[in-house]
């Protein structure tokens, strides 16, 4: 019969127990770790994360340019000849892609930068330099194509039927291709 014979060794090694059988068979065994104290306990990290600052940074960007976006009733084109309101589906759009799939961060940010200078476009616009048209929906998408400030920017107003239009998208940077160009035709408006 083995007889066990347990003590501690070396009290710098917190949470270690050794266990001695007399057959020289040494088991290391963990111990409960001890507590800290409730002072370290309560302590708040001294700084934040870059991503932690970045989607801080990224909400307030997004209330700023949500509030904004309220005060937008509505504003007259002088192409469509009528005034283009900015609903919720239009803010939305800019958050979300189709059937609730989030944008990238980085491309929302663009967007909410870019919605003052939509506004503009479409308050000076007298041009439409794209239109689709969805027969069986009873769709159509407006493109407006403008460079302000340096910015080459696209914006799309959606109308449901005979309703009136909406402010649905601001694409920046849009490419152009002499082919698509000629067509009057980019992509597919409804995700962009």
């Amino acid at each position: 019969m083995l007889t066990k014979i347990t003590k501690k060794v070396n009290p710098d090694q917190i949470g270690v127990k050794l266990t001695l059988l007399k057959a020289n068979f040494i088991r290391p065994r963990l111990l409960r770790p001890r507590r800290r104290p409730a002072s370290l306990l309560s302590r708040q990290r001294p700084f934040k994360t870059q991503k932690e600052n970045s989607m801080r940074n990224y909400n307030l960007l997004k209330n700023q340019t949500y509030k904004e976006y309220k005060r937008l009733k509505s504003v007259h084109c002088p192409y469509l000849k009528t005034k283009v309101t900015f609903t919720g589906r239009g803010f939305w759009h800019m958050i979300y892609t189709g059937r609730n799939k989030k944008r990238e961060i980085c491309s929302q940010i663009l967007r909410f930068q870019l919605l003052r200078i939509a506004v503009k476009i479409l308050s000076i616009t007298n041009t439409l330099q794209e239109i689709e048209i969805n027969k069986q929906r009873g769709l159509t998408y407006y493109g407006f194509i403008a460079i302000i400030d340096s910015w080459k920017i696209k914006v799309i107003v959606k109308r449901n039927g005979n309703g009136r239009p909406f402010f649905w998208s601001v694409i920046p940077n849009w490419v152009t291709n002499r082919k698509r160009d000629k067509l009057l035709f980019k992509g597919d408006m409804e995700k962009d």
